[in-house]
């Protein structure tokens, strides 16, 4: 039997979250402690496969779990060891960074924001130079030698407009946002209809108001483009400490 590794915590009272963690029956959920810091883990048979969908699935839900009554530090997904010992050799050898990192943290939580386009206002806004969906398809129809030259014209119309709604709605939102932030990071689109992946680092008795903030842009741009709102989340973005299963291996009998 070995350690599945979730989140690094400071130690002291944590509510029992109950059997939430990896496996089917998902497993019990127990605090490792090692000083001032305790490892978020469950135990699991070193010979057991990883469901990417399902244990996934239960990583993020065991960290939110956690979150709500203190900050954590996340570990990443897949990260296992072999014996107490190595976690606990973990948690002395990089207890100043940790404790460091965890004291930024208190108080603190993730949100992040997506913004989407919306198709219908696209092809309205495109409507007065190219005519509406039928009306291109029936061009298509009529002209079929000039498809081709249609497709990209209307594509090179799409991306100028997106552009310019980037530079214009997205830029008001980034600052707007970023006025009631403490911090905020932006990562690349994960989907063609995405214009905005952002996470922002929120003190946690601000999260409610900052979530009628995004909900107040999303009613001002309805038909445009449409905001996704998540919180609290582990603080991903703004941790740059990583825990590696190959560290955590090295310690072993350390």
């Amino acid at each position: 039997m070995g350690f599945y590794l979730y989140g690094i915590v400071k130690l002291h009272r944590v509510p029992d979250p109950g059997p939430i963690g990896i496996g089917d029956p998902p497993a019990g959920i127990i605090f490792l402690a090692e000083g001032q810091l305790a490892a978020v883990a469950s135990r699991m048979d070193l010979e057991q496969r990883l469901s990417l969908v399902r244990d996934g699935r239960a990583h993020q839900g065991v960290l939110d779990s956690v979150l709500k009554s203190q900050a954590v530090l996340p570990i990443s997904f897949g990260t296992i060891a072999s014996s107490e010992g190595a976690v606990r050799n973990l948690l002395r050898n990089r207890s100043a960074e940790f404790l460091q990192t965890l004291t930024e943290l208190d108080g603190k939580v993730e949100v992040g924001v997506k913004a989407l386009w919306e198709k219908a206002a696209v092809m309205k806004e495109l409507a007065s130079r190219w005519g509406d969906l039928q009306s291109l398809e029936r061009r298509v129809r009529e002209h079929p030698q000039q498809a081709n030259e249609l497709s990209v014209g209307v594509g090179r119309a799409v991306a100028e407009l997106l552009e310019q709604w980037e530079n214009t709605h997205i830029a008001r939102v980034k600052r707007i946002l970023e006025a009631r932030a403490l911090d905020s990071r932006y990562n690349e689109p994960i989907s063609i209809r995405m214009l905005m992946n952002a996470a922002y680092l929120v003190a946690r008795n601000e999260v409610a108001a900052f979530e009628d903030l995004v909900r107040k842009l999303d009613r001002e741009l309805e038909g445009r483009i449409r905001f996704h709102f998540a919180a609290p989340l582990p603080a991903h973005n703004f941790v740059d400490i990583r825990i590696t299963p190959e560290e955590v291996e090295q310690l072993v009998g350390k």
